[in-house]
């Protein structure tokens, strides 16, 4: 067998393996759906990793200040405006197979059409969606994600959770961004493992880089950022999952920015 043939494989089984994560992880959420299903959990049942939540968010908050925010705030300086325009643009495209995917999961099929007919659009006239000119035409954007469709699906109460880097997420939310990275987006269909975390790293640096104006504001509204943004976080899922109905008690900032690095928008 060449070597060229023996790659390929290795490349398949890889897929194969992640699949097969990401199907697990799906199992082990819905297996859990009935004991998390309460109508109005207290707050202790919705953060009850908190100490370990917060050692992680601590070591984000480090990772930021020394890493993270400094190569954001290079790669604002550096880059045009109208470039960066362009990359936000093309990851956000590429998102929408994953909100045209759960549409379809959540049994919305007329925003499936809406959100494919962007996708098709802006992957067309937008040129491989460095523009967008479906939201001149009306076409507004939406999201959804396979978080939101285990929450319709009944999963809608979980604990929260701080992933190290990507920051604040849910158990259920977790999950359900293992699947869409998996099974329901575009990354699986890129061979190049370089290529693909070259791109998924450019889309993250992107996504910070867009959360530095918003940095001021939270701090100076948080006592404990810790709280502020698990509060944000928690609430803001609730307005998604409810298609934009507010919760009650939602700060405005809360809508605009729930975090300064979330889970929601990213690798999808």
């Amino acid at each position: 067998m060449s070597s060229e043939k023996k790659s390929k494989n290795l490349r398949l089984l890889k897929k194969k393996a992640a699949c097969l994560l990401a199907t697990g992880i799906l199992g082990i959420t819905l297996s859990g759906c009935a004991c998390l299903k309460t109508p109005e959990p207290e707050k202790e049942s919705l953060d009850p990793y908190e100490s370990v939540n917060r050692a992680v968010f601590k070591f984000n908050q480090k990772a930021d200040k020394y890493v993270i925010k400094p190569v954001a705030k290079a790669y604002t300086k550096t880059l045009p405006n109208t470039v960066q325009s362009r990359i936000t643009h093309f990851f956000d495209n590429l998102r929408d197979i994953t909100t045209s995917a759960n549409d379809l999961l959540q049994g919305k099929f007329g925003q499936f059409t809406h959100d494919a007919g962007r996708f098709l659009i802006n992957s067309t006239l937008g040129i491989f969606g460095t523009f967008d000119p479906a939201t001149q035409l009306g076409l507004e954007k939406h999201k959804e994600d396979f978080g939101q469709t285990l929450a319709v699906w009944g999963y809608q109460n979980s604990a929260y959770l701080v992933l190290p880097i990507l920051g604040s997420s849910t158990v259920r939310d977790t999950a359900g961004l293992a699947i869409d990275f998996n099974a329901l987006s575009i990354w699986p269909l890129i061979e190049s493992d370089k290529a693909k975390y070259a791109l998924t790293g450019v889309d993250l640096l992107d996504l910070r880089a867009q959360q530095l104006k918003n940095e001021n504001i939270i701090k100076s509204l948080a006592v404990d950022e810790y709280i502020f943004n698990r509060d944000a976080y928690l609430q803001r899922r609730k307005y998604l999952i409810s298609d934009g109905k507010i919760p009650e008690h939602l700060p405005e900032e809360a809508a605009e920015s729930s975090t300064v690095s979330s889970t929601e928008e990213v690798v999808q």
